[in-house]
């Protein structure tokens, strides 16, 4: 238990009392007081210092301990000597030969689930009226891209396909002989009432159908912008609806963020893109592997942690 108490004869150790255990000194190694006086000295040394205590003379080190020296051949003083491999067993030694390699350290702390943020979509108005039909009518249903949300009936944008209509009608029935600066003003009218529809979120295919027909559509349609889950509804049908108001709000579950607390200790070793390991109770057993996206500038005042 206490390997600085060596002695040439059995006994009790003084520090603890336990009966001492031999030790076997190794096949041709010297035995102590026998080092060979060829043997050329390169410094003396103190190693229970830290930093250890060198001199180029033996004397004592700044704690009062004797140096010890070592030799060119890279062994200290002494005999090389051997424990015997049950008390080697009982100290809990292991010996391993040294090798380089990385050193990992696994950082290791509670998280939350949650949405990402860049799958959330808004589905907002540009444009006023009222919601003739509901398709996404229960919160929580899944959609697919392209799935239809609700129709929706507005005076302005019947009052611009009827504009629409009537431009291109005026545009085909120009002659082929017509001032090209007629014909680039009948165009332009096409354009603007085109473009006035496309600003307020009127999908382009209503826009085709509407020119294909020939009639203006009393209501047009509007459809799932992404596959995802319907997480938040703000209308119901027959409501009426302003510009600037959110309808509903989608959100795309295929990818989660986990949002982990790390302590301010442990933040020197982080980094972003650094590979990560999650773990959901709610699914034991199974990992889920990732990499940090995002490290918060700030420290919550209260738990001390970092997000």
């Amino acid at each position: 238990m206490h390997p600085q108490v060596i002695q040439d004869k059995p006994g009790n150790c003084p520090i603890c009392g336990m009966k001492l255990t031999p030790i076997r000194q190794e096949p041709g190694a010297q035995a102590p007081g026998g080092e060979k006086k060829d043997r050329k000295i390169k410094y003396y040394w103190d190693p229970m210092m830290n930093p250890p205590y060198v001199s180029d003379k033996p004397g004592k080190s700044p704690m009062g301990m004797d140096l010890i020296p070592v030799y060119e051949d890279g062994t200290g003083s002494g005999s090389t000597i051997t424990i015997d491999p049950v008390v080697t067993q009982n100290m809990g030694i292991r010996v391993v030969t040294v090798e380089e390699g990385p050193l990992t350290l696994n950082v290791r702390t509670v998280g939350y689930l949650r949405e990402a943020e860049t799958n959330l979509h808004d589905v907002t108005l540009k444009v006023g009226g009222w919601v003739e039909r509901l398709d996404a009518h229960t919160e929580g249903m899944f959609l697919k891209k392209g799935a239809p949300l609700f129709e929706l009936y507005s005076p302005d944008v019947l009052t611009t396909q009827n504009e629409l209509l009537i431009a291109k009608r005026a545009l085909d029935a120009l002659p082929q002989d017509v001032d090209p600066r007629a014909r680039t003003s009948a165009e332009r009218l096409v354009e603007s009432a085109k473009e006035r529809l496309a600003l307020w979120g009127i999908p382009q295919e209503e826009v085709d159908e509407t020119l294909s027909s020939g009639r203006a559509r009393r209501v047009v349609g509007f459809r799932s912008p992404a596959s995802g889950h319907l997480i938040e509804k703000h209308v119901v049908q027959g409501s009426a609806v302003e510009p600037r108001q959110k309808l509903l709000r989608i959100v795309d579950l295929s990818t989660l963020w986990v949002d982990a607390q790390i302590y301010e200790r442990d933040l020197p070793h982080l980094s972003l893109k650094q590979e990560a390991e999650a773990q959901v109770s709610g699914l034991p057993g199974k990992s889920f592997e990732g990499e940090i996206i995002f490290i918060s500038p700030q420290v919550s005042p209260r738990s001390w942690t970092i997000r």
